[in-house]
This record gives structure tokens, sequence and C-alpha cells, in this order.
């Protein structure tokens, strides 16, 4: 790969880390992880748990490229969002939206196998959304030996959340399996809480630009204070980053 990939177990709590020159070649490498994990769910549909914001959507479009469109049997997914604003579908600032535009409109992927968090206030939003996701895991506790998610993609902010679990939240103490989350600003969130993005077979963190540098220094420093330092799996772990976020980690 253009830009070299950087393996140091020591640097970030990863089984799989990348690090590239340039957004091309870490979409691509983060397409290549997410497909291959995906492809080797065998006997049932995989299930997938995505995040929002602007980094996602250039693997977004790269997946629904005539190049990739062809590389997963699309109608074995299941998708669901990691975090997601109470605005309607339409809204340039809903993830599950912006997903389903760029993306999962453009691949045969059925209607049905995508569960974005319902248009509700947040707090019935993630009542449904609990529900929803329990129903699909048929049960009611996760198990510890069953992951509920088999690919879960994370962003991580400048101040160190991820999803929508900020620092200093009582979200991320919540133990539902969904939770409504209330900023200063509106509008009002809902997030998968923090044992549910942990019960993934493969959980990768997606790290670009310079303000981010600082809080994946202090993560590989093993600052635990974190949001994002706080997803604990037991599945595999990776990092993608480019060069601005890695520093001298690369």
């Amino acid at each position: 790969m253009s830009g070299g990939a950087q393996h140091d177990p020591r640097a970030l709590p990863a089984d799989h880390l990348v690090v590239t020159d340039d957004a091309a070649h870490l979409t691509a490498a983060i397409a290549c992880w997410m497909s291959d994990r995906l492809a080797s769910v065998r006997g049932r549909a995989a299930t997938i748990a995505i995040s929002g914001g602007r980094t996602p959507l250039a693997l977004y479009r790269l997946l629904a490229s005539p190049a990739w469109r062809g590389s997963f049997a699309w109608n074995r997914l299941h998708v669901f969002w990691c975090d997601e604003r109470c605005v309607p579908l339409a809204h340039p600032e809903n993830n599950a939206g912006a997903a389903q535009a760029t993306w999962l409109s453009r691949v045969p992927i059925p209607a049905t196998h995508l569960h974005p968090v319902p248009e509700l206030p947040a707090a019935q939003a993630a009542a449904q959304y609990d529900a929803q996701l329990k129903a699909h895991y048929g049960a009611q506790h996760l198990d510890a030996n069953r992951p509920l998610f088999d690919v879960v993609l994370l962003g991580i902010g400048a101040d160190g959340h991820t999803a929508s679990l900020f620092p200093g939240d009582p979200a991320l103490s919540a133990r539902t399996w969904a939770c409504a989350v209330h900023r200063p600003a509106p509008p009002d969130r809902v997030t998968l809480t923090l044992p549910v993005l942990a019960s993934t077979a493969a959980l990768a963190f997606v790290v670009t630009g310079k303000d981010k540098h600082e809080i994946v220094q202090r993560i590989a420093a093993g600052d635990t204070s974190l949001p994002a330092a706080q997803v604990q799996t037991r599945g595999e772990r990776a990092w993608f980053l480019d060069r601005d976020a890695a520093g001298e980690l690369a």
C-alpha cells in the first residue's frame, strides 16, 4: 500500500493498525478490512454498526462505486447505527440519511435490513432502538461469547468522544443497549452504550486530521478517561489513521 502500513502494538491497543499518507489509501484499507470480516460470516446474515460524521462518507462512496458494489453479498447484511441525531431522515445531519444517500441506496441491500434510529423524541427513540437491537439479537442480555455485531465502525472527536458518548456524560454509565443523550446545543441524540459497542467480533476506529492528533496520543499513552478508550471489546481491534492524526506514532 502506498504510504505504508505501520504496525506497532505498543502504540495503540490494536490487533490491526494502518497509517497512510492519503485519504484514498486509507479508505481502501478500511473497505478491504471491513469486507473481509463481513464475508467471513457463515451460516447467517452479518451485522454491522456504523457511525456518522464526515469521515465515513468517503468509505460509503467507495463501497457504492462500480468497483466495489459487487464485492459483498449485500442481501446478507443488517445495518445499525452507533448513534444518531434526533432530526428527520432527510436532514443533512442525520447519520442514517447520509449513509443511505451515499451508499446503502446504491447497493442491493433489502430495506428491511436497514435499522435506523426511529424518528422520535430522544427518550422514546432510544427505548425503541433498545428493543430493536434485542429483537435482532434474540435475547434480553448480551452473551460475552456471542457478539451482537460482526463489525463496528467508530470515529473519535477532538474531545475523545465516540458515537455520542461524550466526556462526563451520564450515558457513559448506562447499561441499557441504547440511551438518549442531551447536549447543551441541540439536537438531542441517541447512542449505543459502551457494553453494546464492545459486543462485536471486530471493532475499527477511523481517525483523520491534525485536530485528532492529541487524542490519539492520549489513548496511546493509556488515558482511559476518554470515552473512545473505554470501548473495551473482546474482539479484534483495528485503527485506521491518516498521517496527521497518527503523528509520531507513524
